[in-house]
């Protein structure tokens, strides 16, 4: 399960991230191929327009960036607790079976879950709002 964790926090959201760069480098390198092929004097100001673009993003970033960064951080702290939860109550499940104690963790495990819901929506609604 650590593994599994691992792999889908971190690699499969690198590889993610990887793709989407790649697909911007496409569009950007096939809009650039598309400009350069019309004959008008449109051509220039469709040019100017990509640096433009980045800039208005780049300050858009930079006044959002920071609230996202912290509203995922703390989505995957909430997301880390309630899969830790769930090993520890895994590992201990003879025991809490023994003590007749399910019905507790399972109200402590609709806590946990729902606090990382709760965090994981504001981040994404956020995320949403900012693009």
């Amino acid at each position: 399960t650590e593994v599994e964790l691992a792999i889908n926090s971190v690699w499969t959201k690198l590889f993610d991230l990887v793709q989407e760069l790649f697909d911007l480098a496409m569009n950007t390198v096939l809009t650039l191929q598309v400009v350069f092929s019309i004959d008008s004097d449109w051509s220039a100001v469709i040019i100017l327009c990509i640096p433009l673009m980045m800039l208005s993003l780049m300050v858009v970033f930079r006044i959002r960036g920071r609230t996202q960064f912290l509203l995922r951080e703390d989505a995957s702290v909430a997301d880390e607790n309630w899969s830790a939860f769930v090993a520890m109550c895994s590992a201990c499940n003879p025991l809490i079976l023994l003590y007749r104690r399910g019905w507790h963790f399972t109200k402590c495990f609709r806590g946990c879950h729902a606090t990382f819901n709760k965090r994981n929506y504001n981040a994404s609604a956020y995320s949403g709002d900012t693009l």
